[in-house]
């Protein structure tokens, strides 16, 4: 391993640095409404990252999208734009807490430990009903994509597949796919019984590898305690 670098929310590289995944097309973006924009926007600060609805009232994404040098957002700053394609979403929840159930710090070196810790789950002040989420893997799938939004194409999102895993990174997921920089928090599917579910959040890029951080059932359910509750409540993890 050479250097892990994160998907910061706003990072601009060259469009020579990978060539372009494809955009999902128009008519099938309802059917990925549960995936939408995490975005942060207070004093001097306007940034955003992918999550995904995994409950009425849970979202998932990267825990790196919410810190800018070391200092987490406020949590009345963040917002979840489910379905978000063109400037409209399909729905908007607010953000009441923000919990971190793996051992992530903003100070840590980006080594695949931590990597592997770099989830955040949002819970939503009131849960969206209109939009169907996404379930989380059972840990049984096949079939991997990753679907998000990149930075020079916020708008819409984006589909990389087909994605082969390697264990060279673990304890984070390892992946062939290569994503444009800009997608924190995107969710890593896989194929089980037939429909796509959530196994993964998207982090980092190492080698030419993506790297994700693996979730699963049982941490989205123990996710009770919030890690920030409010701009002056300190950070508290499980």
């Amino acid at each position: 391993m050479r250097w892990i670098t994160l998907f910061l929310a706003l990072s601009t590289p060259s469009l020579a640095e990978t060539p372009r995944p494809p955009m999902v097309p128009l008519e099938a973006h309802p059917d990925w409404a549960a995936i939408g924009r995490v975005n942060v926007t207070g004093y001097r600060r306007r940034s955003a990252c992918t999550g995904t609805l995994v409950s009425p009232n849970r979202v998932v994404t990267a825990a790196h999208c919410l810190f800018r040098d070391g200092e987490p957002a406020r949590v009345e700053d963040i917002r979840f734009a489910a379905g978000w394609f063109r400037g409209t979403p399909a729905a908007v929840g607010r953000v009441t807490s923000v919990d971190f159930p793996g051992l992530w710090s903003p100070g840590a070196p980006a080594t695949a430990d931590t990597i592997a810790s770099d989830v955040a789950i949002l819970t939503l002040s009131d849960p969206i009903t209109d939009v169907e989420p996404l379930p989380v893997s059972k840990g049984d799938g096949g079939e991997m994509r990753i679907i998000g939004y990149r930075w020079d194409r916020p708008h819409a999102l984006t589909d990389h597949t087909p994605c082969i895993g390697t264990a060279r990174f673990a304890p984070a997921l390892g992946l062939t796919c290569r994503v444009v920089s800009g997608t924190s928090g995107a969710p890593v599917l896989t194929l089980e019984d037939g429909a796509w579910a959530v196994m993964g959040v998207t982090s980092a890029r190492a080698d030419g590898i993506t790297l994700a951080a693996p979730i699963s059932r049982q941490s989205i359910s123990r996710s009770q305690t919030p890690g920030i509750e409010s701009a002056s409540t300190p950070m508290r993890r499980d």
